[in-house]
């Protein structure tokens, strides 16, 4: 495929597996053990684990226990091969040298003011050493400097720099090993000697605290929360659109949010050259538009309609499905609706893809980006449709309506496209960094 200069892209959704980077001791070199290297490294694969430092903490001074290893709560036994990593770590972990004193596999993430909040467990540098803290108190910014002395700022302002209190936590130690729990530090060389507030309002048990300011700017946070990459959530960046068409959108699903069951007559089509009214300008692209008629049951009033351009590779099969597309995008969440198309060819793709697909069946359809965003839009809004096959021209008022949509939706400036970064499948194809809606036989390649 790189000769043909198609090229792979993760979506939002899945990343490509990676070789992790950046470890001074691989598994492999550290255990000494080929045997034993070969048995473990499909359990290696699965976990993503390859060097020894994914398994110990920050600051690289012991291994972490096997539920926080990548940041991650793991559920199930601790492995063997693990036990016997932490083993062989202690055995040598006097003579051990690092490259860096701070993990390069750490978890922690650097947070904003606005995202911290009391009671919160984070970690934070200072002078030279690495801590964990409670947050005691909801940040303030912190005067630096007097009006006297500070001579860097006109009329002698004070600079206002963001700081933090938190209470010192430390790691739990019995019998002289350092265990995983933290506990609150009673005292030690890092409190704060200078009064954290004044001195007349010191509570009862805050005397005791071992508490500590430091800069926000330091502040990290473990990574605790995944990005909700299900289709739920997807579904909503999967379409992008100019401002205007936006509106009408959103204007057309208030309108028919009160109905939980709409009927929608679909009509796309290809605008060729010769059907485009003046042949003596330039040759222009071939344009594709999309019209819908839309009647919700018992609804008296004018009958709702949209109409767009579309983009992408021309055709009309493509300009079809992207009626029906649009006809579950306007439509409210859980609802029922009919779709009416004059385009079998178009019933017959969805149901390859959404019903019959075992991925076998359904890999070689055109327009794959089209119809993945017709089911994760299904999927998301949790909508359920049926797909009627209409005769074209017959006098069916509302099909005559999506039809003479059509052409006004082609030469409009309503265009719309697909953010295929946001579908439901591991990566997309690109030529010239831009996404390939057609089908692609890997093995052609």
């Amino acid at each position: 495929m790189g000769e043909k200069g198609i090229t792979l892209k993760k979506t939002k959704i899945e990343e490509l597996p990676q070789a992790p980077g950046g470890g001074s001791y691989d598994l492999k070199s550290f255990m000494e053990n080929r045997e034993w290297y070969n048995r473990n490294r499909d359990n290696f694969r699965c976990r993503g684990v390859m060097f020894l430092e994914q398994l110990m903490n920050a600051s690289l001074t012991q291994c972490i226990p096997w539920q926080q290893v990548k940041g991650r709560p793991s559920k199930g036994v601790q492995p063997k091969w693990y036990n016997e990593v932490v083993d062989e770590y202690n055995k040598r972990k006097e003579e051990l040298r690092f490259q860096d004193k701070i993990n390069p596999f750490n978890t922690l993430r650097k947070i904003g003011a606005n995202e911290i909040k009391r009671f919160q467990t984070i970690v934070t540098k200072k002078e030279s050493d690495l801590i964990y803290g409670l947050v005691s108190r909801n940040p303030k910014k912190r005067k630096k400097g007097t009006n006297n002395n500070d001579n860097n700022k006109p009329n002698g302002r004070r600079e206002e720099t963001p700081s933090l209190v938190i209470q010192h936590l430390i790691q739990e130690t019995i019998e002289g090993e350092i265990r995983s729990p933290l506990i609150p530090c009673e005292e030690c060389e890092l409190k704060d000697t200078t009064p954290l507030r004044d001195s007349r309002i010191v509570l009862k048990n805050e005397a005791k605290k071992c508490l500590i300011r430091t800069d926000i700017n330091q502040i990290r946070k473990s990574i605790n929360q995944q990005v909700d990459t299900s289709v739920y959530a997807t579904h909503k960046n999967l379409l992008v659109q100019e401002v205007s068409t936006g509106k009408k959108i959103n204007d057309l699903k208030a309108e028919l949010s009160q109905y939980a069951q709409i009927v929608f007559y679909t009509d796309g089509s290809l605008l060729k050259n010769q059907e485009q009214e003046n042949q003596k300008e330039k040759r222009r692209e071939d344009k594709m538009g999309i019209g819908l008629a839309i009647s919700p049951e018992g609804y008296d009033e004018r009958i709702l309609d949209f109409s767009a351009r579309i983009t992408g590779p021309a055709s009309s099969s493509r300009a079809e499905l992207w009626a029906i597309l649009m006809a579950l995008e306007i439509a409210p969440s859980n609802t029922k609706i009919k779709i009416y198309t004059d385009s079998a060819s178009a019933i017959a793709a969805i149901k390859r893809f959404m019903i019959d697909n075992k991925r076998k069946k359904a890999k070689n359809l055109k327009n794959p980006n089209v119809l993945q965003t017709i089911s994760d839009k299904c999927n998301g809004k949790r909508i359920i449709f049926e797909l009627n096959k209409v005769e074209a021209h017959t006098g069916i008022f509302l099909n005559e309506k999506a039809d003479s949509l059509v052409k006004e939706g082609a030469n409009s400036n309503s265009w719309i496209k697909i953010n295929p970064e946001f579908l439901q499948r591991r990566v997309n194809f690109e030529w010239e960094n831009q996404s390939i809606d057609t089908d692609i036989n890997i093995r052609k390649f």
